[in-house]
Parts: C-alpha cells; sequence; structure tokens
C-alpha cells in the first residue's frame, strides 16, 4: 500500500508540476501574444507618422510649385499683354502722326499757293 500511494502521490507531483508548466506557459504565451500586438501597434503607428510627414512634406512642395508656376505664367501672360497693347499704341501713333502730317502738308500746299498768288497780284501793282 505504501508503494502504492508513494506511487500515487509520485503521479499527483507529476500532475501538478504537469499542470503548473502548462498554466505557466499558457500565461507566458498570452504575455507574449500581448507584447506582440502591442510591437505591431507601435509599428503601424510609427508607419502611419512617417507617411503623414513625408504627404505633408509633398503636399507643401507641391503647392509651392503650384504658386511659383502660377506667378510665372501669370506674370508672362501679363508681359504679352503689354506688348499687344504697345504695338497698338505705336500703330495708332504712327497712324495720326501720318494723318497729321498729311494734312500739315495739305495746308502748307495751300499756303504756298494762296502765297504764289498773293506775289503775283503783288507783282501786277508794281
Amino acid at each position: 500500500k505504501r508503494l502504492a500511494a508513494l506511487l500515487s502521490e509520485e503521479k499527483v507531483k507529476h500532475a501538478a508540476i504537469i499542470i503548473q508548466s502548462n498554466l505557466r506557459r499558457t500565461v507566458a504565451k498570452a504575455r507574449f501574444l500581448r507584447m506582440q500586438r502591442g510591437a505591431v501597434i507601435v509599428q503601424v503607428m510609427w508607419r502611419m507618422y512617417k507617411r503623414r510627414l513625408y504627404y505633408t512634406i509633398a503636399r507643401g512642395c507641391i503647392i509651392r510649385i503650384q504658386s511659383v508656376t502660377r506667378g510665372f505664367l501669370s506674370k508672362k501672360r501679363r508681359t504679352a499683354r503689354q506688348l499687344a497693347v504697345l504695338k497698338i499704341q505705336s500703330f495708332s501713333r504712327i497712324n495720326m502722326a501720318k494723318s497729321q502730317l498729311e494734312r500739315l502738308r495739305e495746308e502748307n500746299i495751300k499756303f504756298i499757293a494762296l502765297s504764289c498768288c498773293a506775289i503775283r497780284i503783288q507783282s501786277f501793282f508794281r
């Protein structure tokens, strides 16, 4: 009976050790999985932060490039418009000057004709 009791007691101890080791293993595994999930969350958050930072920087650069490009194109259009206005003004002034020159020539011709007539009339009376 003693031998049977000792064997039975050994079996109980052995069973207790196995239960304890299984419990420790389960607790350690749960702790490990919790830590692993935490590490994954930290990695996800870090990647998200880096992507958001990259997006913000890239967006700022894109906005700056667009701003500079729009300014350049606006200046180019304004310069082209000013050049067109100057050409129109130049042609207008040229036409005005030509018409004024023509009018002055006609007046000069009339004046010369009248002077010639006046000189002839004066020459008859002398």
